[in-house]
C-alpha cells in the first residue's frame, strides 16, 4: 500500500506524549501540567480522579486508559487487544473528520484505514507429548498442566535424545560466574535449564540490586541463543524450586516462543513435573532443589538420561497493521506533508523484550499509548484549526500514523 496523493515534500515527526506536551505553548499550562507523568503504570493512573483534570486532559486520560488497558492484552500485533486497539484510532480519527491514509487494493483510491504487512510466522501447537525414556512418568501438557511447548523448530518430534541438567545456562555472569567449562559438549543433547539466575536461601536474586527483584540476565532468550551455540538439540526451562516470585508457579500459553527463533523445541515445565523427572532419572539423587543450589555457586553439568519429545505443529503468518489519517492540506501548500507518528503495539505479556519474562501483562501506558492517545487529541485540535481558516489559507496536509510492530 502506499500514500495518497503521492507527494514530494514530507516532514516526519515521531512523538511520545510527554514531550509532545512539554513543548506545546498554546495548550492550557493546566492541561501541560496534568499530562506530565504520562509514564506512569495502568494502575496509577486508574488511582487518579479524572473528573479534577481540564477537559483535554480528561480526554486524553480517556484514550490512554482504553489503549493501555488490560483488555487490550498489551496490543501485541496480531492479537485482539491490538485490533481493538486499532479501531479505536479508527474511529476517534474519523468523528474528528479525517479521511483513510492508504489506497485501496487497485492503488487508485485511498479507502482503507490500515496498511498490512507480514510480519513473520507464528507456531500454533496442538497435541503435545515430553517422556523420560524408560521411566513410567506420565508428564500432562497445557498452561494449567506439567508443561507447555514454547515453540518447535526442527520438526515436529524428537527421539531419544541425551538429556543433561545446565544449571542457569549462563555463560557469563558476576564475579566470573559460569554455567559451563570450555570442554562441556552439549551437542545434540536437550538442555534442562533453571529459570531466573542464581539466587540465595530465600530464593531472592544474589546479582540483583536497586529496586529489581532480579537482575537483566533472567531474559531466556538470550539464554537459548547461547545454547544454540553450543550445538543443543532442545531446551527444556524448569521453573526453578524455592524462587521467591510468583511467577513461578505459573506456565505460558503454548506457542507463545512466537516466531521461531531457533530451530529446535523450548518447552517449559513446572517445578513439581521437573522434580518428578529428575528423581526418576536420578533416583539416588540429588534432587532437583540439591541440583540448584550448586547452580546457585556455578558450574553443574548433571546427565539425566534420554528423553522423547513430539507436538502436532502448523505455523501462521502474522500479519501487522500501522493505522493512518489523512487531514487533506490545500492551495499552494498541498502537496507538502506532515507525517506526525507514534507507535501503537506492545509487547504482550512480555514473550519477547520483556526484563522480567514471559507470562506477564505488559500495558504500554507510556510505551507508547501515550503519544497514540496524542494523535487522537491532535486529530480533533487540528481538524478544527484547519475547519477554522479562511479557505483562501494555503495549508499542508497532514498524515498521522499509528505504527504497528515497532516492539516487534
Amino acid at each position: 500500500m502506499r500514500f495518497v496523493p503521492v507527494l514530494p515534500r514530507v516532514l516526519f515527526l515521531a512523538l511520545a506524549a510527554p514531550a509532545l506536551f512539554a513543548q506545546a505553548p498554546t495548550l492550557d499550562p493546566a492541561v501541560v501540567e496534568a499530562l506530565r507523568g504520562a509514564d506512569l503504570a495502568t494502575d496509577d493512573l486508574l488511582a487518579k480522579d479524572p473528573s479534577k483534570l481540564p477537559a483535554d486532559a480528561q480526554l486524553y486520560h480517556e484514550h490512554l486508559l482504553f489503549l493501555a488497558s488490560p483488555e487490550r492484552d498489551g496490543r501485541l500485533p496480531g492479537t485482539a487487544g491490538m485490533e481493538a486497539a486499532s479501531r479505536y484510532m479508527e474511529e476517534h480519527w474519523k468523528k474528528a473528520g479525517l479521511l483513510p491514509a492508504f489506497a485501496d487494493t487497485s492503488g487508485k483510491e485511498r479507502s482503507s484505514w490500515r496498511q498490512a504487512f507480514p510480519l513473520g510466522k507464528s507456531q500454533e501447537i496442538g497435541a503435545q507429548s515430553l517422556a523420560l525414556d524408560g521411566a513410567n512418568l506420565p508428564l500432562a501438557a497445557g498452561k494449567d498442566a506439567d508443561f507447555v511447548f514454547l515453540g518447535l523448530g526442527g520438526g515436529a518430534k524428537l527421539e531419544k535424545a541425551p538429556l543433561v541438567f545446565v544449571g542457569y545456562g549462563i555463560e557469563k555472569g558476576p564475579e566470573e560466574y559460569t554455567s559451563f567449562a570450555a570442554e562441556d559438549d552439549l551437542q545434540g543433547k536437550v538442555a534442562l535449564v533453571l529459570r531466573w539466575e542464581p539466587m540465595n536461601e530465600e530464593g531472592k536474586s544474589r546479582w540483583a540490586t536497586g529496586r529489581q527483584p532480579w537482575s537483566g540476565r533472567i531474559g531466556l532468550q538470550a539464554r537459548v541463543r547461547e545454547l544454540a551455540k553450543r550445538g543443543v538439540a532442545g531446551v527444556l526451562i524448569v521453573n526453578t524450586p524455592g524462587a521467591a516470585d510468583p511467577r513461578n508457579a505459573e506456565l505460558p500459553e503454548p506457542g507463545t516462543g512466537g516466531r521461531k527463533a531457533v530451530d529446535f523445541p523450548v518447552a517449559q515445565l513446572s517445578t513439581a513435573a521437573a522434580e518428578r523427572l529428575v528423581a526418576a532419572a536420578l533416583p539416588k539423587g540429588p534432587s532437583l532443589l540439591e541440583l540448584r543450589k550448586r547452580a546457585d555457586a556455578g558450574r553443574v553439568i548433571e546427565p539425566l538420561g534420554t528423553v522423547t519429545l513430539a507436538a502436532e505443529i502448523t505455523e501462521k503468518q502474522t500479519i501487522a497493521e500501522n493505522v493512518g489519517a489523512l487531514l487533506p492540506g490545500r492551495g499552494a501548500l498541498a502537496e507538502e506533508i506532515v507525517v506526525i507518528g507514534a507507535h501503537l503495539d506492545h509487547l504482550g505479556m512480555g514473550d519477547f523484550g520483556s526484563r522480567s519474562g514471559p507470562g506477564k501483562l505488559h500495558p504500554g501506558a507510556d510505551d507508547n499509548a501515550s503519544g497514540s492517545a496524542a494523535l487522537l487529541l491532535l486529530a480533533d485540535k487540528l481538524a478544527a484549526s484547519y475547519r477554522a481558516l479562511p479557505e483562501s489559507e494555503a495549508l499542508r496536509t497532514i498524515v498521522l500514523l499509528a505504527f504497528s510492530a515497532e516492539e516487534s
